[in-house]
């Protein structure tokens, strides 16, 4: 259903924000936004600094993300053991279950998982958040899933290709799409021959990337398909052979020509919906679970298009716009699972803590979201969908999973042998102990409530939220820590924490 932004036409929704009415609840709002939390800390320099300077800082820098240890681990021990693997097959001894099917199942697998694991440590990292967000924002647009690639590598890979996109031109960024492995190995492009055509990167590509249902035809789509013929897998790399290459001349958009792969994208690109797809996506996850009308896609669609059609020009429109600010955009977007949890252990401060290395996984996909696994190439559908009785019950497990600490020492040897090179790098907290909220103990109930709502609640609700928790300080008997702590976990539990 779409909606109608109240009092504000479209041709002053994108234009910038009032300075004077930048305030603290501008700030967390766009803190929960863009990352997954809004600190006071971060507020309170946010408000010092202003919107501009707020916006450079979380969106001026790329951060690379490091390969996990069993990544690299993986990827060194990777070449012998095939060498090892064809010599077997060659000798005639290779025989199922040896050591090479566990390493290239098992031993994968575990990568992957502590690959994933990795990644969530370095989301929830403050000064990488709103990155991280941006980039699981363009990964649920450009979808691959690991379930069908079975390549930790080429996943980050392509985690590392979409991180330093994210200041480029959406139409370069489409263009080198078929040289990632990831890509071309998820919608089979190296199984688009010239005599053969392979439709589905061709269909994704117009359908779900840049111009949605209804704005190509079946011939366009078929036509595309001959001209992105010629890529192949050499050796762990997407190149491409003009002898392979469907070199003839294709109609597409109603222009004829020997249309190859970058001529596709320039040709989609002028179309009219082109502009407006991308930053309907992108509103969807950052806006609005329900889409605006026309008007408001088609102005955001033609200042993009002006600013050159890069993704961080993109973001800069809608953070720093009024429509962004306005109130019926407070607090009424469903969080998804990742972003649930990764805001909940910046609330808490609490770290991600990886043993055993799929739980956290198993926990997010029984919440609806298995990081960089999505069902289907359209991604998740999100919004209201992410919320039922089951993927409430997976979302208290994640929180009652961050209120129990395990044992310490842990009895597994590696967890221990983990868990003291961490902290020799420096402190490290990783689950809410019994004097987790001491700082606040000392104040007034009403003080403690404000300071607890303020932290984990958007705006909107939150009086009635005040009142609740201040009451059950006031006239609840039982140690104050421990009272913040439940209070703590109502908060989280509750339905305005779904929202940001």
């Amino acid at each position: 259903m779409a909606i109608s932004p109240p009092s504000l036409p479209p041709d002053q929704a994108w234009t910038p924000f009032d300075p004077a009415r930048w305030d603290a609840g501008c700030a967390r709002h766009l803190l929960r936004r863009t990352g997954f939390s809004a600190p006071q800390n971060k507020v309170d320099r946010a408000l010092q600094q202003g919107l501009p300077a707020t916006l450079q800082d979380s969106l001026g820098t790329l951060r690379p993300m490091s390969q996990s240890d069993a990544l690299a681990d993986y990827l060194a021990r990777m070449p012998a053991m095939w060498r090892d693997r064809v010599a077997a097959v060659q000798a005639g001894t290779y025989k199922m279950g040896d050591k090479f099917d566990y390493f290239f199942g098992d031993v994968r697998r575990d990568a992957y998982r502590r690959s994933m694991q990795h990644w969530l440590a370095f989301a929830r990292a403050p000064e990488n958040s709103v990155q991280e967000n941006f980039v699981m924002f363009l990964c649920g647009v450009l979808v691959v899933a690991i379930n069908k690639i079975n390549s930790p590598e080429w996943l980050f890979g392509y985690q590392s290709f979409i991180r330093a996109s994210l200041r480029h031109p959406f139409p370069e960024i489409c263009k080198a799409l078929p040289l990632t492995l990831a890509m071309a190995n998820y919608l089979d492009l190296f199984a688009n021959y010239r005599n053969g055509p392979n439709e589905n990167y061709a269909r994704e590509l117009m359908e779900l990337f840049t111009l949605g249902e209804g704005h190509y035809t079946e011939s366009d789509v078929k036509e595309a398909a001959r001209a992105f013929t010629g890529f192949y897998n050499d050796d762990g790399y997407s190149r491409f052979d003009p002898a392979r290459w469907d070199s003839g001349d294709k109609t597409i958009f109603g222009r004829t020509g020997p249309w190859g792969a970058n001529d596709v994208a320039d040709l989609i690109f002028t179309q009219p919906a082109a502009r407006t797809h991308l930053p309907a996506r992108f509103l969807s996850y950052y806006l609005s679970d329900d889409p605006l009308p026309a008007p408001y896609l088609e102005t955001l669609g033609a200042l993009w298009q002006q600013q050159g059609w890069r993704l961080d020009a993109l973001a800069g429109l809608v953070f720093s716009s009024k429509l962004f600010y306005e109130p019926s955009f407070r607090g009424n977007l469903v969080k998804s699972p990742v972003r649930f949890y990764l805001g909940m252990c910046q609330d808490l401060g609490v770290d991600i803590y990886p043993f055993p290395p799929d739980q956290k996984l198993l926990m997010l996909a029984a919440a609806g979201q298995d990081p960089f696994n999505p069902p289907t190439v359209r991604g998740w559908l999100g919004g209201r969908t992410w919320l039922n009785p089951s993927t409430w019950l997976a979302r208290a497990q994640l929180v009652e999973d961050a209120f129990t600490p395990r044992a310490d020492p842990p009895s597994d040897p590696e967890e221990a042998a983990w868990l003291n090179t961490v902290r020799a790098r420096g402190p490290v907290k990783f689950f809410v102990q019994p004097d987790h909220f001491q700082d606040l103990a000392s104040l007034s109930p009403d003080a403690a409530a404000n300071r607890l709502v303020n932290r984990f609640l958007p705006g909107q609700s939150a009086p009635e939220y005040r009142a609740s928790v201040a009451d059950y300080l006031k006239n609840t008997a039982g140690p104050r820590n421990e009272l913040l702590i439940d209070s703590a976990k109502s908060l989280l539990l509750s339905p305005l924490y779904q929202l940001c």
